[in-house]
């Protein structure tokens, strides 16, 4: 006799409606947590404009401070608008209708952020149709791209002032060769023309070599070899020499025993004459400029002060920018090409070290050069104020020529 067949077992109508209610919402939780994990800020919007649901980052750009409900403007809630007017949402998306269809990609559009400044957003629309073809939703994916514009400004400058910087030099030079070549008699005057004609050419040299190293620097291409910098007798040299070339009185006063740093004598250097340059530069009526060097908890502290000009918050908070200057517009009180506190900024970390700033307008400012002490090297806490800490990004950088230090009219 062949096996009796076991019967189905009866299927249960409740548990399998239980079953499918908890996939969906499971379903539903995973798109949820999925929606908050997106770093770009997403709303969703009925065809008006209303919020039906929106993402972290969307409560963030908003600032959480003030809440979104159910049915609140998209607009309002963001403070979005496009060429200096709010957009107008209220007979359907703004940017949709725009771009004639339900699919608006990359349009800029201003935010009123949390701080009162301004964000500029890049923001993809679609609109999402029901089953008849009528739009049901509406989905925004905003991303910020208020840094990207400042770079995007800031390289637009830096040409501008590039172009300035070596306009200059150039104009000497093609002026003192036509005037030789038209006649010049006067062995005086041919002296003259020559050294004004090597200056100058120098003068573009050291542009030219700060905008390569600075290319280096950001294509990590050199390296720096870190060892023992007896800079008790390299910083007063360096100080004679840039006081001669300047025709400032610049003081310096190094620590008796001051231990050695970790580092490479031709950064510090480097360092240091750009940011001797930067303090006569700024303090265009002769202030007095005061290099100072001691130890501190272990680091090494160079501290170089001017009584010059100073600078506001923001000016500090971006002074070390690639291409960022106090003076945007091309007819400036002080030339530079904006590359040189990048640069000291970046040797600084190439030698584990950290350079700080701090000052006022009208006050003048103080640079603080941080470097590792060669005999007792340290990553980390101290008890002082001056404590190092752990290098996030060291720069690879070294080899670098010598030549690289400011001219006496500065080009920082």
């Amino acid at each position: 006799m062949g096996k009796r067949k076991a019967e189905p077992r009866p299927v249960d109508p409740a548990a399998v409606a239980e079953e499918t209610l908890e996939r969906a919402k499971e379903a539903l939780r995973r798109g949820e947590r999925i929606l908050e994990a997106v770093g770009d800020a997403l709303v969703v919007t009925d065809p008006y404009g209303r919020i039906t649901s929106c993402n972290q980052a969307a409560r963030k750009l908003a600032d959480d401070r003030r809440p979104v409900t159910a049915g609140s403007s998209c607009q309002a809630w963001l403070e979005i608008s496009r060429n200096g007017k709010p957009l107008d949402c209220s007979k359907g998306c703004a940017l949709l209708r725009e771009a004639g269809s339900g699919y608006a990609r990359d349009k800029e559009v201003t935010h009123r952020g949390p701080d009162g400044r301004d964000q500029q957003l890049l923001v993809t629309v679609t609109a999402v149709p029901d089953h008849n073809g009528n739009v049901q939703e509406v989905v925004h994916s905003y991303r910020d791209i208020s840094e990207l514009k400042r770079a995007d400004e800031a390289k637009t400058n830096f040409l501008a002032t590039a172009s300035h910087e070596l306009k200059t030099p150039l104009t000497v030079i093609l002026g003192y060769t036509q005037l030789m070549l038209s006649d010049i008699s006067d062995p005086q005057e041919t002296q003259e023309a020559l050294e004004a004609i090597e200056s100058r050419a120098r003068e573009l040299a050291r542009i030219v070599d700060r905008l390569l190293l600075t290319g280096r620097i950001d294509g990590g291409r050199v390296e720096l070899g870190l060892k023992p910098v007896d800079i008790s007798l390299l910083l007063p040299d360096r100080i004679n020499t840039l006081a001669a070339a300047t025709g400032r009185d610049i003081s310096c006063t190094v620590a008796e025993d001051l231990p050695a740093i970790l580092g490479d004598s031709e950064a510090f250097a480097t360092v240091v004459d750009h940011l001797v340059d930067n303090a006569v530069k700024y303090s265009p009526g002769g202030e007095p400029i005061v290099v100072d060097a001691h130890e501190h908890n272990g680091t090494i502290v160079v501290d170089i002060t001017d009584g010059g000009i100073g600078m506001n918050s923001a000016q500090v908070a971006h002074c070390f920018d690639q291409f960022w200057q106090a003076e945007s517009s091309d007819v400036r009180r002080f030339g530079g090409t904006g590359v040189g506190l990048y640069i000291v900024k970046s040797l600084v970390e190439g030698m584990d070290g950290q350079v700080r700033v701090r000052g006022s307008l009208g006050s003048g400012s103080t640079f603080s050069v941080l470097l590792q002490s060669a005999s007792g090297r340290r990553n980390g806490r101290t008890s002082g104020g001056y404590a190092l800490e752990p290098a996030s990004k060291r720069s690879r950088l070294g080899n670098f020529v010598r030549n690289l230090a400011p001219s006496k009219s500065g080009n920082s």
